[in-house]
């Protein structure tokens, strides 16, 4: 009954009376609650019995006990006035159905009564029926493997701008496999809370996933798609908050209780240093555990849920552009033998969306990458590939050619960590500046058009994105500094800071009177330490190695290779290269940067076709008409004319009193 206070709260009007409810009516959003609050309060002290809402469940291991509590229930519902529908009730089953599940000799079964006709050849058109086949099987996730990875190109569906979507047959049978699976013989076992439960965990780049387990079999599964954010986690907070998130699923039944916790990471617990992780570990403490640490394939189980282990066909340009840099990679690429006839344009792609390479072209490939990127060393290279390529034992593979290399060997140096705290540095790009000079080498050794013997390379580099600009001379004269930054300054804007070292020709008057004159402020290293500009010698170490291994080529070749070693290949202090940095394009994937251009392209031609502003003419139609033959302070369109004709394209179109054809474009209406 509701309380006469709250009565006046459900007053509604009909057909000019007032009514007032005198029960809880449907639509009260604490009804639910409320109801379920009462029955607990008529069955509290009884045991073996679970209530949800209006169902009541009696379990018992026997037949006399089960009458005993059967009564009790009975005479305390009668005692307190509630109804019950006998002609919904089931007594004495060995089996009970509840939420779409079936409970039966300790196991649990989805109830797929209704789901095959349900779930029949699907065919979504809108956002809106996606969901309703999402949330139907997210109420069964708990029965299907990976469920979010699996349903990975639906949602997909659901981040597009259109309420349309478009349905292809690949989703309808990413369902009905689903369907099939859960009209199979597929149960979970029913928690013994005497016995240790045991919990498996992993994650990868798309999902995290466990699965809970006892003796008797698996108990339930979890899974969870990582969006945008989560994917840039590192792999240890990955699998950290697999196991988090693993527990908050399971809370109910393993808190309080003693859980083991398989991983194949076990550092995600000991390497808590960063603020995220150490919450993480403080709400761990609220389980009672015990962490073991496993290899990668005996934890199959709970991989095989945080993965989506499908391959899909690449969607890319056929624009002779790309077809030309394919032509140069199809020899060391594993083709597919199942998709279009066009096989240079089709390739096997992991989860991750990488082009798979074959194991037995591995070497070669990583060989043909070293010298594009002209003889980078491990960690570059490595970074170069890793998230575009896919190569089985990458990193055993880069350290064989690059240990390799016959020129990296004779050429380089052996380098040393050295002290980062006194590296300059910049947050924001292109306000601060460093340059430095290599040189003199002996310009004999190259061919080029100056006679002079002796030459210079003057370096710019921004301290944010590492980007550099290098410039040939034969002379290091103040004039030759102040031409450098000028042809800088064209580029990429002034700098606010220039730092160099204390060389005369940037402590010269002329670089001091420029500097004041563009508002720069020059910093100056200090005398014996090149330390202090770590960033501008760096890049003198590498201008040497390409000029030792270029001897004979033009300079200006050479130069040109070595802009391109420096800034297209990857720096770990800025987690990209230079060049993507600055213009958001990698050299190192066509595939995603040509079909980034032509989405774009595509929109800019949608956007400036004439057929979508000619498609609101119509003959009859009004229109104003330039005027070709007047004066600057004439009219410039006369009219109104009515459009008499339209031409195939709405192109051309006749107005009423002009004989001739006319185009659209000199219209106005």
């Amino acid at each position: 009954m509701i309380d006469d206070e709250s009565k006046r709260l459900t007053t509604f009007t009909l057909l000019g009376n007032q009514y007032r409810y005198k029960r809880i009516p449907f639509g009260i959003k604490v009804g639910p609650k409320l109801f379920q609050k009462t029955i607990n309060n008529i069955l509290t002290d009884i045991d073996n019995i679970f209530i949800y809402i209006d169902d009541i469940i009696i379990f018992t291991e026997d037949l006399e006990q089960h009458n005993i509590i059967l009564n009790k229930v009975l005479k305390r519902l009668y005692s307190a006035h509630v109804k019950i529908n006998f002609e919904k009730t089931e007594i004495l089953k060995d089996q009970v159905e509840i939420l779409g599940s079936v409970v039966c000799q300790g196991k649990i079964v989805p109830d797929v009564s209704k789901l095959k006709e349900r779930l029949h050849n699907v065919e979504c058109k809108t956002k809106k029926d996606i969901q309703k086949i999402v949330g139907l099987l997210n109420w069964y996730r708990e029965y299907i493997p990976g469920f979010s990875s699996r349903l990975t190109q639906i949602t997909e569906l659901l981040k597009t701008n259109d309420k349309r979507v478009h349905w292809t047959q690949e989703h309808t049978e990413i369902i009905n496999k689903i369907r099939d699976e859960l009209t199979s013989d597929i149960c979970l076992k029913l928690p013994d809370y005497s016995k240790t439960f045991v919990l498996q965990t992993d994650a990868s780049d798309t999902g995290i996933g466990a699965v809970l387990l006892q003796e008797q079999g698996i108990i339930s599964y979890y899974s969870k798609k990582l969006n945008e954010t989560e994917r840039n986690y590192s792999i240890v907070e990955k699998e950290m908050m697999a196991i988090i998130k693993a527990l908050e699923y399971f809370r109910g039944m393993l808190f309080g209780r003693f859980v083991k916790i398989y991983t194949d990471n076990i550092n995600c617990i000991h390497r808590a240093k960063n603020p995220r992780m150490k919450r993480w570990k403080l709400l761990l403490n609220e389980y009672n555990f015990e962490l073991i640490s496993i290899k990668g394939e005996e934890n199959s189980m709970a991989d095989t849920l945080s993965r989506c282990l499908s391959i899909k066909e690449i969607d890319l340009t056929t624009e002779s552009q790309l077809k030309n840099y394919i032509n140069e990679l199809d020899k060391y690429m594993d083709k597919t033998e199942i998709y279009n006839e066009d096989k240079r344009l089709t390739w096997k792609k992991d989860a991750r969306g990488r082009v798979c390479v074959k194991d037995t072209q591995q070497l070669p490939f990583i060989k043909y990458i070293h010298q594009k990127g002209h003889h980078t060393g491990i960690n570059t290279l490595y970074y170069n590939i890793k998230n575009i390529f896919y190569l089985r034992g990458i990193k055993k593979a880069i350290r064989i050619i690059v240990n390799n290399c016959k020129k990296c060997i004779e050429y380089k140096n052996n380098r040393r960590k050295t002290d980062h705290e006194h590296k300059v540095g910049s947050d924001v790009p292109f306000k601060k500046i460093s340059s430095d000079i290599y040189g003199p080498f002996d310009t004999a050794l190259f061919k080029t058009e100056t006679q002079s013997d002796k030459g210079y390379v003057i370096t710019i580099t921004d301290t944010c994105t590492r980007f550099t600009q290098l410039v040939f001379t034969t002379s290091i004269a103040s004039e030759d500094i102040v031409c450098s930054i000028n042809k800088w300054i064209l580029r990429f804007g002034k700098p606010k800071t220039f730092i160099s070292d204390n060389g005369t020709q940037y402590t010269s008057n002329e670089v001091k009177e420029f500097m004041k004159e563009n508002q720069i402020i020059h910093i100056v290293t200090p005398v014996y330490h090149p330390q202090s500009n770590g960033i501008s010698e760096r890049i003198n170490t590498s201008i040497s190695e390409i000029l030792s291994m270029n001897i004979g080529e033009r300079i200006d070749c050479i130069i040109t290779k070595i802009e391109e070693k420096i800034n297209n290949n990857y720096k770990r202090c800025i987690d990209s290269s230079p060049f993507q940095y600055v213009y958001k394009y990698n050299i190192y994937d066509p595939f995603k940067s040509f079909q980034n251009r032509f989405t774009k392209q595509q929109t800019r031609n949608q956007c400036n076709n004439p057929h979508l502003l000619n498609s609101k003419l119509s003959i009859g139609m009004c229109v104003y008409l330039k005027n070709f033959t007047g004066g600057k302070m004439d009219k410039k369109f006369k009219g109104p004319y009515v459009i008499e004709a339209l031409g195939a394209k709405r192109l051309w179109c006749k107005l009423k009193g002009i004989n001739y054809w006319i185009h659209t474009d000199s219209l106005k209406f």
